[in-house]
């Protein structure tokens, strides 16, 4: 059955609100009554100075990740607009709500949608920003470990944590990565060279 072009022009408009909108009526009646009204109780007795302030900072913070991700996406020839890249990352935030870490598969098809980007693209520049995310954590743990090195060890000594076996789990974890990455490149299997490029 072939879709008419209207059609899939009303499903891209109006397919995320409805999801968006169901998403929040979930997040509304999976809590219940008592804590519909402390939150409301809360929010009757904020400070909206800072608030304001905390919405601000949000939104520069969110903006700026669609920026990151807009110029990630300029080398491999893609140009999207950055509201586009911005609502995207919005809508992710939005669906974690309800299903969590759906999210970055969604603003991935998110955009791949409104940008006529190939999800491939688009869900691999994700994953190269979990890559550096992650990079910069074990940057920030092991410049901690080295300025409380001796806090550090007492605490796993305190609680018998065997450290020499979580850095051996780590690097057989990291050794079978690689692994896996040669044999995608060099497999024959019609599947794998369907995923190779992802890759």
């Amino acid at each position: 059955m072939v879709i008419s072009k209207k059609i899939k022009q009303l499903l891209k408009v109006y397919l995320p609100l409805v999801i968006g909108l169901f998403l929040l009526v979930y997040s509304y009646f999976s809590t219940s009554p008592e804590e519909r009204f402390k939150i409301w109780t809360t929010i009757k007795n904020a400070n909206f100075f800072w608030i304001s302030i905390s919405l601000l900072f949000g939104f520069i913070s969110n903006y700026s990740r669609a920026l990151r991700w807009k110029y990630m996406l300029i080398p491999l020839g893609c140009k999207p607009r950055i509201t586009n890249s911005f609502f995207a990352v919005m809508f992710g935030y939005l669906s974690n709500l309800g299903i969590p870490r759906s999210g970055e598969v969604l603003r991935g098809a998110t955009l791949a949608t409104y940008e006529n980007i190939s999800f491939d693209k688009s869900f691999g520049t994700i994953v190269a920003e979990r890559v550096v995310d992650m990079l910069m954590l074990l940057l920030i743990i092991g410049v901690t470990v080295l300025m409380q090195a001796d806090e550090i060890f007492q605490f796993f000594t305190d609680y018998s944590i065997n450290l020499w076996f979580g850095i051996v789990g780590l690097i057989f974890l990291l050794i079978l990565f690689y692994i896996f990455l040669r044999l995608i490149r060099h497999s024959e299997y019609s599947f794998i060279k369907k995923i190779k490029p992802f890759f």
